[in-house]
């Protein structure tokens, strides 16, 4: 999808789940590529309708979240709070609400 973002981003398994969303979600707010990303994403003209995260663990597995929005945005901060919420949501094992 020409409209997604992506973010990858690393959860330590060391600690309960509260502080891996947190960890994973301050690490994601200071992440070059996503930012690099977003900043292409306006220069190009375009609007983030899906947003992605790839949550990887410290076991080695992996965990994918995306969230398509009913229409595109701009907005830093729309795009920002859905991530918290796939964090969230990865990290939980909340599938089913997405």
């Amino acid at each position: 999808d020409e409209n997604a973002v992506a973010l990858s981003t690393m959860v330590r398994t060391s600690h309960g789940p509260m502080q891996e969303v947190a960890e994973a979600y301050a690490e994601a707010r200071q992440d070059p590529e996503f930012y690099a990303e977003y900043r292409r994403l306006l220069r190009d003209g375009r609007a983030a309708r899906t947003v992605t995260v790839k949550v990887k663990r410290s076991d080695f597995t992996s965990i994918s979240r995306s969230y398509t929005l009913p229409e595109g945005t701009t907005s830093l901060e729309t795009i920002i709070a859905v991530v918290g919420f796939l964090i969230a949501a990865a990290v939980y094992g909340l599938a089913g609400l997405l």
